[in-house]
């Protein structure tokens, strides 16, 4: 368990439209960085992160956050402080995943085999 005793941290949700700000919100306030990953659970998965940034209209909209700590009667930005989780991927994770690849095809592309005799890629050697 990990908790911010003595300061209090938020989450400002920020919508920019054009690359103006639209709108800037509190979405999370507390305590308890606990509540904050099960409310919010962080993913490395692209689109999975409910606090991820997100673009619509070729980033004409812009959604993003910002995590801030109360300190000195002031708010102060600070990292992302939701705990990276090692577990093995939920089944929302895998279904974007899964979705990911299948439209972003491109994007997963496994590293291509080297030539044994001359390193270089096999699409490169030449047959050595």
């Amino acid at each position: 368990m990990h908790t911010v005793t003595k300061e209090t941290v938020r989450v400002m949700q920020i919508i920019t439209i054009g690359g103006h700000v639209a709108s800037e919100e509190v979405i999370w306030i507390g305590d308890d960085l606990d509540e904050l990953d099960r409310q919010y659970p962080p993913s490395e998965i692209s689109g999975a992160d409910p606090l991820g940034q997100t673009e619509i209209d070729d980033g004409h909209i812009v959604t993003k956050h910002r995590f801030e700590e109360f300190e000195d009667g002031r708010w102060l930005e600070i990292e992302d402080p939701r705990l990276e989780d090692d577990g093995p991927m939920t089944n929302r994770e895998a279904a974007i995943d899964a979705e990911n690849r299948r439209r972003y095809p491109g994007d997963y592309l496994v590293e291509e085999a080297r030539c044994r005799g001359c390193d270089r890629y096999i699409s490169d050697c030449g047959g050595c």
